[in-house]
């Protein structure tokens, strides 16, 4: 394949949105980021870097959270099986993206308790995965973060994925390449109410709500 022919691919995206939630006591894809929730920010963020198609997996509370998404150009599944581990909406995610569309470049994984995602970072991990790249993460202070892209030649490997594992899991058999983020507010997962507070904090918003 020639690099233009490369480059006209289209990059999906897959939100992992399963969890329960345990550790905050609330679903932490209705918490609210500026001026929407989680879950929106995210396929927001996913839009506007253009990435195509998206697909959200979705699994607590799931009816309670597909009720508030706006968006329609977009593919639910629900996983019956969240608390087994994220590996579980790894695999139904690459399932679902391959019966939309087999023709993908690859996916970005996208964490939905990451609203602060940088469109930025996106675009600087295209760039680098319509290279060719297997793998491309962000990389700060020795520490590879979320959103991580994976071409198409990994999605097998994906799908093998048991228990509470991510996709890093893979890594030991592909390319990684590493893109440098000096951003230190992408190395925050939300997993409390404190996270929570310090993050809006960080972005200067103030309160906390639910919708």
């Amino acid at each position: 394949m020639s690099f233009v022919e490369k480059q006209l691919e289209p990059i999906a995206a897959i939100i992992l949105a399963a969890g329960g939630s345990r550790r905050f006591g609330k679903p932490k894809q209705l918490l609210i980021w500026k001026d929407d929730n989680f879950i929106n920010t995210v396929i927001e963020i996913a839009m506007k870097a253009g990435l195509a198609p998206i697909v959200v997996v979705l699994g607590a509370e799931a009816p309670s959270i597909t009720s508030t998404i706006r968006q329609k150009d977009l593919k639910i599944v629900i996983n019956s099986d969240w608390e087994k581990g994220q590996s579980s909406s790894i695999r139904l995610g690459v399932q679902a993206l391959l019966e939309e569309n087999s023709n993908t470049m690859g996916a970005f994984f996208l964490q939905v308790d990451q609203p602060q995602t940088s469109n930025s970072l996106i675009e600087l991990m295209k760039k680098e995965a319509k290279t060719g790249a297997q793998i491309v993460a962000p990389w700060f202070c020795d520490e590879v973060l979320s959103p991580v892209y994976f071409s198409k030649h990994c999605f097998g490997k994906l799908m093998q994925i048991e228990g509470d594992h991510g996709g890093k899991t893979i890594f030991p058999h592909f390319d990684v390449r590493t893109v440098e983020w000096q951003d230190e507010r992408q190395t925050i997962d939300i997993d409390t109410p404190e996270d929570y507070e310090m993050l809006r904090e960080l972005y200067g918003i103030n309160g906390a709500h639910q919708v």
